[in-house]
């Protein structure tokens, strides 16, 4: 696989659709809901919502056991906001580096409009292996 392909697995697009679905699409075309992947990759996301801005809001997941609420948790190196949601404004896309998480560790996202309630159900679940 070329450099170029490859880096493009790492961006993601959010599509809402009109029959109120998702669509989750990496730099490639591929569509898909997870990803695996490990620290110190730069993972990206673009808003294509309908919104000037929307959030991500990260939990960590237990593996075996789906009906237990996640905790809220920033998954990424560098500076952690307060309220642990990553902003999307329209425009290019937004960039973080994954850090160091444990090798059974998963973690999922919201995608939140303006108002901060989910416009999507969680999508994408982040595996560090």
């Amino acid at each position: 696989m070329d450099l170029e392909t490859l880096g493009k697995r790492r961006t993601f697009t959010v599509r809402c659709t009109d029959d109120c679905g998702v669509v989750i699409e990496d730099g490639n075309g591929r569509k898909g809901g997870n990803l695996r992947t490990h620290a110190g990759a730069d993972l990206s996301w673009k808003n294509r919502t309908d919104q000037e801005v929307c959030y991500l809001r990260f939990e960590s997941v237990s593996p075996d056991d789906s009906d237990v609420p996640g905790e809220p948790c920033w998954p990424f190196t560098g500076d952690e906001p307060a309220d642990k949601l990553l902003v999307l404004s329209q425009g290019p896309p937004t960039v973080r580096t994954l850090k160091a998480v444990a090798a059974t560790a998963f973690v999922e996202y919201v995608v939140l409009g303006e108002d901060q309630q989910p416009l999507v159900d969680p999508v994408i679940i982040i595996d560090p292996n």
